[in-house]
């Protein structure tokens, strides 16, 4: 890679993994992780517009993806160990592969299309906002714009809520999708996550606050970055992809994708 290039993603302030590097959705240049371009995608699909660059703001097209699988010898390699234990059902698993898998977190709201005077975490989790659905544990805020043309061309920033209880954050879903806030219209969905680096390690996590995965997570919540991004394509060879796409949309929105805009 060279020093030029991003080491975190712009937007939601991930880091870049393998695949990320290697998915560069404008020609322009400017890059975005695979899972806010799938963000913003969706979100102008919902509101029947065209998904844009967030730096040229020239329109996302199909054919102008240039996306390749990164090659797994430039992953770094695992030395086997010989051992006469017994191993457990998670160390059986080669957990290199799962540092390009995002889990489908039920308690985790994603949030876009905020108002830059309420994206704030100490706004978003008050009682007023989406405190009313339920305890929350954190509010994570990302203010850097995103600029739609639905909002007449304004900056608008994001959000990840994480709820104590899973049933919360469905009905947050249910209930602010479409919604009107502070004159934009909010969209929602469950958010995904990532395996903790230690988890990937086989190591213990030494950080009390992490919010990473340190469990395996269900097959029917994971996902592979290809997978997230794969949409319209044809061939043989992503077909799979594709229809673990669709399964990643129905799974991520629990309220559906047609429901009627309601006041907040």
């Amino acid at each position: 890679m060279s020093d030029d290039e991003p080491e975190a993603c712009p937007l939601c302030l991930e880091e870049l993994d393998a695949t990320d590097k290697n998915f560069h959705p404008c020609p322009c240049g400017y890059q975005i992780c695979a899972w806010c371009w799938h963000q913003l995608m969706e979100l102008a699909q919902k509101d029947n517009s065209c998904g844009r660059c967030p730096a040229c703001r020239s329109e996302y097209k199909e054919q102008d993806i240039n996306f390749t699988a990164p090659d797994p010898d430039s992953l770094p390699k695992k030395q086997k160990k010989k051992s006469s234990k017994p191993k457990s059902a998670s160390c059986m698993v080669n957990r290199k592969n799962l540092a390009n898998v995002r889990v489908i977190q039920r308690n985790l709201v994603y949030v876009i299309g905020l108002s830059l005077n309420i994206c704030k975490d100490e706004i978003l989790k008050r009682g007023d906002y989406f405190g009313k659905y339920g305890k929350i544990i954190k509010v994570s805020v990302n203010r850097n714009g995103v600029y739609s043309s639905v909002h007449g061309g304004a900056a608008t920033g994001s959000a990840y809520i994480t709820f104590v209880r899973d049933e919360d954050a469905i009905k947050c879903i249910q209930m602010v999708d479409g919604s009107m806030v502070d004159g934009k219209v909010l969209r929602c969905s469950f958010g995904t996550t990532k395996y903790c680096n230690a988890f990937l390690k086989n190591q213990p996590c030494n950080n009390p606050d992490c919010l990473y995965l340190h469990d395996l997570g269900s097959d029917d919540d994971s996902f592979t970055k290809e997978e997230m991004v794969a949409r319209n394509e044809t061939s043989v060879d992503v077909h799979s992809a594709c229809g673990k796409h669709q399964m990643f949309m129905e799974a991520t929105h629990p309220g559906g994708y047609d429901d009627d805009d309601e006041e907040y």
